[in-house]
């Protein structure tokens, strides 16, 4: 079963893939899941919720995860009573259960949070929770910080993966569940970057006015006659203000966010639409054409030949990918530069157009050294400005970077370098300057150091400086982009790669 991330879940990113019979299907959300009846009419109260609403909540928070696919039955209580504990903040109510943990050994606990709020227009619990099990006893007393046992309640019980008894949506749900469809609208028209208009089924998980964010899946038939989806998730945070939150690329760029995944098979869509609390259906239209981009014929023509050969440079699903398209020699032949961040190094695979236009050239790669003479890469893809050093002489831009390593006293090392493309050879230097890091902090820098020696500040940069004496100093500016299946697979559509590979060219510039 494909599973999504709830809450503190990480959302997996395993695509299964189905060969189902062929046929058009219009992925709808089941008569069950879909939104009917009269709003409940629910007064705002500061009340507590009694222990009987805690327990009744708790049951169906726990057979939400069962529902959904997150749960099993040995995960959880070992049936007995658990001990119920409560602390009031802000804007809520805090519940703890704690009780043992099924079959394990006898200092193992299972704790299980709920929040009731009562800052919104109709107070209540939370839809999901979160949970941990096989805590030890030190592990609980810090949790119950501040809290005070009010009671017990009793253990769920395996009741099978059936759908919860949930509340009817109430007035204040059904005010949101409209926001969030005009906002989904809105944005998707705004930044999705599709190659021709399609028609696209939204899908929001259950959720109540006191819930703090929802889950919200798009999902595109592809009409390919093989029931193939492409889809979009994320998550609708809701309090204070209605804002979406991309949690499965991780990428900053709005080309990264609104990115359709292809190859969804029809068991993946299903299990979307049978756990909906309610559905609604849109168009999106195109808003971009490469050849309304500004760009010219001959830009065109190498985007164009960079997005049909993607299978050259498409290997496998890469968790951990940032790419751009750039001149990093400025010869006027675009490449594609990507990055993949593995253990302490950031390897990079760049692809250059040919001087006839027709091929990709692969660029060799020449690796520097760490202060300790291991070999590493610079962190290339880390910086979105970089400085930029002209050395006319030899016709060459370097683009300053840096390295880390870990030294044997546990001392973390960011050192100074830069890299060139100079021909089809991506060249590296390593320099003799570093800076020691906070280990817990990247940010805070504790001591420079020249040579092994420590240093002041200013002479530290005047020591880095050096290596770029008698050039023209410059800065960069990169049009990185996140992973996604852009580059995670070549079933991609060609002229909307094209589309985000001129995005990512426009961006960049060396001034």
């Amino acid at each position: 079963m494909l599973k999504r991330r709830v809450l503190t879940f990480v959302l997996l990113a395993g695509m299964v893939y189905c060969l189902v019979s062929c046929g058009q299907y219009r992925p709808d959300a089941s008569k069950e899941s879909s939104v009917s009846g009269q709003a409940v009419q629910t007064k705002n109260i500061d009340r507590e919720p009694a222990i009987e609403e805690v327990e009744q909540a708790y049951h169906r928070a726990v057979q939400h995860e069962v529902y959904l696919g997150y749960m099993e039955e040995q995960d959880w209580f070992s049936g007995k009573k658990l001990k119920l504990y409560r602390k009031k903040e802000k804007n809520s109510f805090s519940y703890t259960l704690v009780g043992k943990t099924k079959g394990d050994e006898k200092n193992n606990y299972s704790v299980f949070d709920l929040l009731y709020y009562y800052d919104c227009e109709e107070p209540g619990f939370e839809t999901s929770a979160v949970f941990d099990y096989n805590c030890e006893k030190k592990d609980i007393k810090d949790k119950l910080q501040g809290m005070e046992q009010i009671g017990t309640i009793d253990a769920w019980k395996w009741e099978g993966e059936h759908r919860p008894d949930y509340p009817q949506m109430g007035s204040a749900t059904k005010k949101l569940v409209q926001r969030i469809q005009k906002k989904v609208i809105e944005e998707a028209n705004e930044y999705c970057i599709l190659s021709k208009k399609k028609t696209c089924h939204a899908y929001i998980q259950q959720f109540n006015s006191a819930d703090r964010n929802v889950l919200v899946s798009l999902v595109i038939d592809e009409g390919s006659g093989k029931n193939s989806f492409s889809l979009c998730e994320f998550f609708c945070e809701l309090h204070p203000e209605l804002k979406f939150e991309f949690d499965y690329l991780n990428g900053d760029h709005t080309d990264d966010k609104w990115s359709f995944n292809p190859r969804y098979g029809l068991s993946d869509i299903t299990e979307i639409t049978d756990t909906a609390m309610t559905e609604f259906t849109f168009t999106i239209e195109p808003r971009d054409k490469l050849e309304n981009m500004g760009l010219s014929e001959d830009e065109q023509k190498q985007i164009q030949l960079l997005s049909k050969n993607a299978k050259t440079y498409i290997v496998g699903d890469v968790e951990r990918l940032q790419w751009m398209i750039s001149d990093l020699n400025q010869n006027g032949r675009l490449e594609i530069v990507l990055t993949e961040i593995s253990s302490h190094d950031e390897d990079v695979l760049i692809y250059e157009v040919s001087e006839d236009r027709k091929n990709l050239v692969p660029c060799k790669k020449l690796v520097g050294k760490t202060g300790d003479g291991v070999k590493t890469e610079l962190y290339i893809a880390e910086k979105k400005n970089p400085k930029v050093y002209y050395d006319s002489a030899n016709e060459c831009y370097y683009y300053a970077a840096v390295t880390r390593w870990l030294t044997e006293t546990e001392e973390v090392c960011e050192q100074e370098g830069d890299f060139c493309l100079k021909g089809n050879q991506l060249k590296e230097r390593i320099f003799d300057e570093y800076c020691v890091l906070d280990r817990d902090d990247f940010e805070k820098v504790q001591e420079d150091r020249v040579k092994g020696k420590k240093v002041s500040k200013t002479e530290y940069r005047k020591a880095v400086e050096r290596h770029w004496s008698g050039m023209e100093k410059k800065t960069a500016v990169f049009g990185w982009r996140s992973r996604g299946s852009l580059l995670t697979t070549a079933d991609y559509d060609e002229e909307e790669r094209a589309i985000r590979f001129a995005k990512s060219w426009q961006e960049f510039s060396v001034k």
